[in-house]
C-alpha cells in the first residue's frame, strides 16, 4: 500500500495555519484594527495557496502503481508450447508513479530579472521532481503446487529489518531476512537507486524552453526534462532480473506527460518510472519495494550552520515561499510558552538523528496528556508545530518530512505449471556429421529431453565398416550449469582415442529409455583423420623461406583434407628479437594456409620465428599439432650481380696491360631489408681464368662510383708473342656479400663470373 500522504499531510497544513495567524498576532500589534484584517486577510491567501498545492490532483499520492501480481512461467528447460502456453509473456511492465509539486503557476516568469529567475528555475526543478527513488527486489521460495497457498507470506516489518541490518544496502544479495514472526526466510535479490541530476535537469529544462526564442528566458512547467542517474550502476546489488536487452529500471518522461494535453486544463502533478521485470523460472513470491525522495517541502539546505542562516533565505511549501525571519519570530514566540518542557535544538538532529527528535518531541507531548491541563491539547499542537519549524530551520533536515518521503510494495506470485510426460529424447548439438582428428578422444555434445535422475537410460555406440564397434560414455557437461531437477539435461559423449592411418567412416548411435520407453534414435556419420602426415609436414618445412622485408605465407594441406572447416585451425607464428632468444607476442591465423597478401614484411628486428599449425577440438577447446613448432631463420637477401660479358680495349704498354670495365654490376636498391636502410654490400673479385696468351692477370681490383654503378680494374702483365695483337678472354668471379643494416651476423653471398675480352693492337694507342 501507498505511503507518504494522508493525515499527515493535513496536520501539516493546519500547522503552518497557526504560523501565519502568529505571524498576524506578533507584528506590529499596536496597528490600527484595520491594518490588522487586512493582514489577516493577506495571510488566509496564502494559507489558502498552501492547502491547494498540497491537497489538488495526483500531487496528494506519494507513491502509485497498478501492478499485475500473477506470472506463470516453465521450470526451466521447458519450452512455453509443452504447456499449452505460446504467446504468453513471462516478464511485466509496471509503471510506478510518484507525486510531485505542480508548479505550473509557480514557475512562470513575473518581474524577476535573470539571477533571480534562474534561481526560481532551479528552486522548482527540485519541486516538480523526484529527488530520488530506490527499488528494492525479495524473494520467497514456495515448494510445490501454490493452488493450496494462494496467500503471500508475511514480510518482516521495519522494526526488525532495522534491528537485523543497518540499512539494506548494507547486506549482499542472496542474504535471508530474518523475522521473529514468520516462520520462512525472504531473499534479498538486489536493489536500483536512480537519482536526480539538477545539473542536467537544468540544462535540458533551459535547452526546451529557448526553442521559443523569446526575448527573456521563459520556462513552462512541460519544459521540464529530468534526468537520471543510475546510482547503482555496477554495483554488487545490481538487480539482474528483467528481460533480455531491457533496461531494468528508469525514468518515463513520456509517461509522465500522458494525461497533459489530453485532458483539459490537466498540469503535470507526478513523475513516472519504469520496471521491467522478469523472474526466475522458480515457483514462489517476489516482493516488489519502492522508496521515493521528493522535494514538495524545501526547508533550508544543507551545508551551512543554524546560526549563519540568512534572515532572507527562504523555504517552500509547494510552490508558497517563507522567509527564515517570520519562522524565527514564531520558533521564539513557541520557545517562550514551551519553556518547561524539554524540547530538542538544532544541534540534535547531529547528536541523535531525526529519529531521536521525534523521539524528544513525543516525550514532551506525553508529559503534556500526563499533565490533563485544560490547555492540553492546545500546548501540543504548540509542540508539534515548533517540530515542524525546527526541522524547516535546521539545514538539510526537511528531506525527512513524511511529505517528502512516498513507498509501496506489491508482491508477485510465480506460477511454474507441471508440463505433461512426453517422451524422452536424445541429440546431438550443432554437429550433423562429427569429423575429428585422432589426435585426442572423440567428443561431441548432446541435449537429452525428459531426463529423470536415476530413471533415464543412456546408451550409444561407434560403429565402423567393419562393424566393429566403441562403447560411448556420456556424462554431464561440466561446462553447463545443469539443474538436477530440470528436463533437459546437457551431456558430453565421448570415445576412448582410436589411432588411425587414412580418413575412416564410423555411425554414431545414441538412446534414451525412461520407464520402459525408448525415444527415437539420434544418428551421426563420424569421420576420424590422422593428426600428423609426415610427407605434408616435410613439403611445408621445405617450402618455407623467411627473408627481411618481405611477405611470407604457405599453403599447407591437413591430413583431415577438407573434412574439417579451416575455422578449426590455427597459424601461430612467434617472432624472436635480435640479439636475445626472447620470444615476442606470437601473431596468429585462422586456418591453415597463409596468404601472403594478408601478413605483414618480415622487420629486421626479428632474427628467428617458430611456425606452428594446431587444431582446435570444438569440445575440449584444447589445441593438438598438425603441423609441430618449427624454428626458421630469418635471411637476408643476397645483392645480385650481373654476369654479362665485358668488351673492352685494354690500354698501357705491350709488357703490362690496363684492363679496365665498369657498370652495374650489382643490384643494390631492389633487396628489401625490412627496414628503411639499403643493405651494406661488399663486393670482391678474384681471376678464375685466362686464355690470353703469354700473360697473367693481376687480382682485380673494385671500385664503387655511385648508384648502382662499379669499376673493376685488373693488370696484365706478360711478353707478346709472335702475334700481331693480344686477344683472349679473362674470367673474373665476382663475390658479393650483403648484411642486413640491423643484424651484423645476418649475411648473404652471391657469386657470378663476368668474362672479361681482352683486346690489344701495339701501336693503337
Amino acid at each position: 500500500m501507498s505511503k507518504g500522504g494522508g493525515a499527515g499531510k493535513v496536520y501539516f497544513v493546519l500547522y503552518l495555519a497557526v504560523v501565519l495567524e502568529l505571524l498576524i498576532i506578533i507584528v506590529e500589534r499596536d496597528e490600527a484594527e484595520e491594518g490588522l484584517l487586512r493582514k489577516q486577510r493577506e495571510s488566509m491567501k496564502i494559507v489558502e495557496s498552501i492547502l491547494s498545492q498540497l491537497q489538488s490532483g495526483a500531487g496528494t499520492e506519494g507513491i502509485n502503481t497498478r501492478p499485475q501480481d500473477e506470472i506463470t512461467v516453465p521450470e526451466p528447460g521447458v519450452p512455453l508450447e509443452q504447456l499449452g502456453l505460446q504467446g504468453l509473456k513471462d516478464y511485466r511492465t509496471y509503471l510506478v508513479e510518484v507525486g510531485v509539486t505542480d508548479v505550473s503557476e509557480g514557475i512562470t516568469r513575473r518581474e524577476e530579472d535573470d539571477k533571480e529567475y534562474n534561481q526560481k528555475i532551479k528552486d522548482m526543478l527540485q519541486l516538480a521532481n523526484v529527488r530520488d527513488i530506490q527499488y528494492q527486489l525479495f524473494f520467497y521460495p514456495i515448494p510445490g503446487t501454490t493452488d493450496k497457498d494462494p496467500s503471500a507470506p508475511g514480510f518482516p516489518s521495519d522494526e526488525e529489518l532495522k534491528k537485523n541490518f543497518k540499512n539494506i544496502e548494507s547486506i549482499s544479495i542472496g542474504t535471508k531476512i530474518p523475522s521473529t514472526t514468520l516462520s520462512g526466510e525472504w531473499e534479498f535479490l538486489g536493489l536500483r537507486k536512480l537519482m536526480l541530476d539538477t545539473v542536467e535537469t537544468y540544462k535540458n529544462t533551459v535547452k526546451n524552453a529557448e526553442t521559443r526564442k523569446t526575448d527573456k528566458l521563459r520556462v513552462a512547467a512541460n519544459d521540464i526534462l529530468p534526468f537520471y542517474t543510475d546510482a547503482a550502476l555496477n554495483n554488487s546489488l545490481d538487480i539482474k532480473y528483467a528481460p533480455k536487452d531491457s533496461t531494468i529500471f528508469k525514468y518515463s518522461d513520456e509517461k509522465s506527460k500522458e494525461d497533459v494535453g489530453k485532458i483539459a486544463g490537466a498540469t503535470l502533478k507526478k513523475r513516472t518510472f519504469v520496471v521491467n521485470f522478469r523472474p526466475e523460472r522458480k515457483q514462489g513470491w517476489y516482493k516488489l519495494r519502492f522508496f521515493s525522495q521528493s522535494n514538495r517541502i524545501l526547508g533550508v539546505r544543507g551545508g551551512e550552520k543554524v546560526d549563519q542562516v540568512s534572515d532572507e533565505t527562504t523555504v517552500n511549501i509547494g510552490t508558497v515561499k517563507l522567509t527564515v525571519r517570520d519562522l524565527r519570530k514564531v520558533q521564539k514566540e513557541l520557545t517562550s510558552k514551551l519553556e518547561k518542557y524539554t524540547l530538542p535544538q538544532p544541534e540534535d538532529f547531529d547528536k541523535v538523528g531525526i529519529e531521536g527528535v521525534e523521539k524528544m518531541l513525543n516525550e514532551a507531548t506525553a508529559k503534556v496528556r500526563a499533565s490533563k491541563d485544560d490547555d492540553a491539547r492546545e500546548t501540543i499542537g504548540k509542540i508539534e508545530l515548533y517540530g515542524y519549524i525546527l526541522q524547516l530551520l535546521s539545514p538539510g533536515q526537511s528531506t525527512n518530512f513524511k511529505q517528502n518521503k512516498g513507498s509501496i510494495e506489491f508482491n508477485v506470485h510465480v506460477l511454474t505449471p507441471t508440463p505433461p510426460p512426453s517422451d524422452p529424447t536424445i541429440d546431438v548439438l550443432y554437429e550433423k556429421e562429427i569429423c575429428r582428428l585422432d589426435a585426442t578422444n572423440i567428443s561431441f555434445k548432446v541435449k537429452i529431453g525428459n531426463y529423470k535422475a536415476g530413471s533415464s537410460r543412456l546408451t550409444g555406440t561407434l560403429t565402423d565398416k567393419t562393424g566393429k564397434q566403441y562403447e560411448v560414455k556420456l556424462s554431464p557437461d561440466p561446462a553447463v550449469q545443469n539443474d538436477p531437477n530440470a528436463p533437459t539435461q546437457y551431456f558430453i559423449g565421448q570415445v576412448d582415442y582410436i589411432k588411425v592411418e587414412t580418413i575412416r567412416e564410423y555411425t554414431l548411435k545414441l538412446e534414451h529409455t525412461l520407464n520402459g520407453k525408448v525415444g527415437p534414435l539420434s544418428e551421426r556419420d563420424v569421420f576420424l583423420c590422422p593428426s600428423l602426415d609426415k610427407s605434408n609436414i616435410e613439403n611445408l618445412s621445405d617450402a618455407i623461406d623467411l627473408y627481411y622485408g618481405q611477405s611470407y605465407g604457405f599453403k599447407f594441406t591437413p591430413p583431415s583434407g577438407t573434412k574439417i572447416g579451416a575455422d578449426k585451425f590455427k597459424i601461430t607464428i612467434t617472432p624472436y628479437q635480435s640479439g636475445s632468444n626472447n620470444q615476442s607476442t606470437p601473431i596468429t591465423y585462422q586456418g591453415y594456409n597463409l596468404d601472403e597478401t594478408a601478413v605483414s614484411k618480415i622487420p629486421c628486428s626479428w632474427s628467428d620465428a617458430d611456425i606452428e599449425i594446431t587444431w582446435e577440438d570444438p569440445v575440449s577447446q584444447k589445441s593438438f599439432p598438425v603441423y609441430p613448432r618449427k624454428k626458421f631463420e630469418v635471411k637476408q637477401e643476397a645483392v645480385k650481380v650481373n654476369a654479362i660479358s665485358k668488351n673492352a680495349p685494354a690500354t698501357g704498354s705491350e709488357d703490362r696491360l690496363v684492363c679496365k670495365f665498369s657498370g652495374s654490376i650489382a643490384e643494390l636498391k631492389d633487396v628489401p631489408t625490412g627496414s628503411d636502410k639499403l643493405p651494406i654490400v661488399n663486393i670482391s673479385a678474384v681471376v678464375s681464368g685466362s686464355s690470353v696468351k703469354g700473360y697473367s692477370a693481376s687480382t682485380p681490383q673494385v671500385d664503387y662510383k655511385g648508384g648502382r654503378d662499379y669499376t673493376v680494374t685488373f693488370f696484365l702483365t706478360g711478353t707478346m708473342g709472335d702475334e700481331d695483337a693480344i686477344r683472349g678472354t679473362v674470367d673474373i668471379k665476382v663475390t658479393c656479400e650483403t648484411t642486413n643494416p640491423c643484424q651484423e651476423g645476418k649475411k648473404e653471398k652471391l657469386t657470378k663470373t663476368i668474362k672479361y675480352n681482352v683486346s690489344y693492337t701495339p701501336g693503337q694507342d
